[in-house]
Parts: structure tokens; sequence; C-alpha cells
């Protein structure tokens, strides 16, 4: 999985993951599903419009938080292993008009960009496992 995006990167990489491996979406799905993203600073979850169902906005209300809703976040491209059917799969993302993904035959060198994604969520998931191993940190 792979994304531009600056500040939203982490959380549209992660929420594409867990889409596959959490909700058992395929490669597609995953990345057509709804994002949002929260920075900390400013104190408000950014949502894509009509990605989200009114009741799951009135309820993120309801717990306090404030709630925007405003254009795309991401343009995500995933690859997915169908273990059960020995293939790949690929999720383009069409929010852009230009989104594509591509197989084993492809060769990329990964640019700066992929390689500031990764380490972002590398960070990420090292943060994630501080804070399950040794709460209260």
């Amino acid at each position: 999985t792979g994304t531009p995006g600056g500040r939203t990167i982490i959380n549209t990489v992660l929420t594409t993951i867990l889409n596959v491996i959490d909700y058992g979406m395929n490669a597609q799905e995953a990345v057509d599903a709804g994002r949002m993203h929260h920075q900390w600073l400013p104190d408000r979850i950014n949502l894509e419009r009509f990605g989200f169902s009114a009741d799951t906005i009135k309820m993120l209300q309801a717990m306090g938080h404030t709630v925007n809703e405003g254009g795309n976040q991401g343009a995500a491209q995933v690859i997915v292993f169908n273990q059960k059917d020995n293939m790949l799969e690929g999720g383009v993302d069409r929010r852009p008009a230009d989104g594509g993904a591509a197989g084993p035959r492809a060769r990329r060198v990964a640019t700066t960009g992929m390689i500031v994604g990764l380490v972002e969520i590398a960070v990420l998931v090292v943060v994630v496992w501080a804070m399950v191993a040794k709460p209260g940190l």
C-alpha cells in the first residue's frame, strides 16, 4: 500500500491495511472505503465527505469530537496477495483521475515519498507497540 498525502499518509496507509487484515475487505474495497484523519492539533476529526454514515458522524459528535467533513484524503494504491486463490489483487484509488496499480512485472524504483511513508509507518508501529506494552507512557 502506498499513497501521497503529507500528514495523512499514515492514516491512509494504515486504514487500507486494516481494512484488508481486520475487516476482510478485498484490495478494491479497502481502497474505496471512507478515510478519516486526526493529528492531535487542531483537535478535530476530518472525514471524507460521503465516506461515513450520518449515524457515525452523530456518534462521534455525541462523544465530544469536532467533526469536519471535507474532500478526499490521499490516493492509495494497493496490491494484496490473495492466498486462497494464489493471485495478486490490485486496488486502484478512484479519487484521482490518474490512479493505477500494477502487478509483479512493474519495476519501479522507490521514491523518496515512498521511503518516508514506510518510515512513518514504522514509527507508528513502534508508538502503538509502546502504548500497548507500557500503558501510561
